[in-house]
């Protein structure tokens, strides 16, 4: 069994595990990203059919490390967002204060793992290994060991990246708590006819929210990603029945005009869970691996971005005050700063689509009370815009305006 030494390892090679590589290795520490599935630019090309949406926050985090000026000519941006509680005339129109930012932007996943991979090809203190199935985990004073059939990975940290089952959270029995929706969501790309403008739409329809966002011409067409939160089995008889083309356009119509073509469906289910911790000896969950959420608000990649900035945050400040790598304080501190941030949205998430999917008359007629009033205060709508974009927002200021 051969021996593998990295001051910090990182397990999973996804959208997180891949930046969190790049921005690590800023610091200056040899890394090495091990996964069961293969690492490669031709694997990324091909793989993951779906889109992502990166808030504002995270652009300027990609941006101070270099990433941006590659990501930003693939992306679409988003510069107004349009909620709709069943039908388009009761709506909330978001839009942001300042006109030199955008609410966030889409990009194919598939791109944002071209670019990141790229970044870590050209560092030489990154390597990776592929094809790796973690057996158990051993640490002590000094080290962490990771064992597989034919390794053992040693590592001063581990950064477990390895998404909402993580195997590393099973081995170190940390508990989470889970909530299952019992709903799936469908992904899909679509060519239609009208013009989006840039801008998102997220309808509450009582089987579930339909988000529409705006992508990148295809060949001159107009196109965009749909995701529709419905009951898994009414979904699996859609994805490959004739009705497919005839049931979408008739929830989108209305908004993005007639489908010419769908392309790249696929199903996902649709759960939640949060870490009890974030953290354990000489290991951190960052990303799906330490939390997920409900879609509604296509923010759950971003938090991820910003745990693994927090870490880049905490490691720097533990280096420059010479402390050794993986030391507990410094990753009690990553918690801290990351476990809150988490937990909010995860209950924001869940509360919101508990909330739209009642059709009860009370609690509609409530929800289009909210709608008028937040789409009709222009501060409190800039204040929600804000949050969605990635900002930090002072509630008890804006409530002493």
């Amino acid at each position: 069994m051969k021996n593998i030494n990295a001051e910090i390892l990182i397990v999973g090679s996804g959208l997180t595990g891949l930046c969190a590589a790049g921005i690590l290795s800023e610091i200056g520490y040899k890394i090495t990203i091990i996964d069961k599935n293969k690492i490669g630019a031709s694997y990324f090309k091909t793989g993951d059919i779906r889109t992502t949406a990166i808030s504002e926050g995270s652009k300027k985090i990609f941006d101070d490390f270099g990433l941006w000026k590659n990501i930003a000519q693939h992306v679409t941006p988003i510069n107004k967002i349009k909620v709709c509680d069943r039908k388009i005339s009761n709506k909330i129109d978001f839009e942001n204060a300042n006109e030199d930012e955008n609410l966030g932007y889409i990009v194919e996943n598939k791109i944002l793992k071209t670019i990141f991979f790229d970044k870590i090809n050209k560092n030489k203190n990154i390597n990776y290994y592929d094809g790796v199935d973690i057996k158990s985990i051993e640490t002590n004073s000094r080290k962490v060991s990771l064992k597989s059939k034919k390794y053992i990975f040693n590592s001063n940290l581990v950064v477990a990246a390895d998404g909402k089952f993580s195997s590393l959270r099973k081995l170190l029995k940390i508990n989470a708590f889970k909530k299952n929706y019992n709903h799936s969501a469908l992904f899909l790309n679509v060519i239609h006819s009208k013009d989006h403008k840039n801008q998102a739409y997220e309808i509450f329809k009582s089987s579930g929210p339909l988000a529409i966002l705006p992508m990148k011409k295809n060949k001159n067409f107009y196109q965009s990603s749909i995701i529709w939160s419905h009951k898994t089995n009414f979904l699996k008889a859609l994805i490959d029945s004739n009705r497919l083309s005839a049931v979408i356009e008739d929830e989108i119509k209305s908004f993005v005009g007639n489908i010419k073509k769908i392309s790249n469906k696929k199903i996902f289910n649709l759960s939640a869970h949060i870490n009890s911790t974030f953290y354990s000896e000489k290991l951190v969950f960052v990303g799906d691996a330490a939390h997920s959420v409900h879609p509604i608000a296509g923010q759950g990649w971003n938090l991820g971005i910003r745990d693994i900035y927090n870490l880049f945050v905490v490691l720097k400040e533990g280096r420059e005050l010479g402390l050794e790598l993986g030391n507990n304080v410094i990753l009690k501190k990553y918690n801290d700063k990351t476990f809150y941030d988490a937990f909010v949205l995860y209950q924001i998430t869940d509360k919101l689509n508990s909330i739209f999917s009642v059709d009860n008359i009370l609690v509609k007629k409530l929800r289009n009370i909210g709608i008028d009033f937040i789409d009709n205060n222009r501060s409190l709508n800039f204040l929600i815009s804000s949050y969605a974009m990635g900002k930090k927002i002072n509630l008890f200021n804006w409530l002493k305006k």
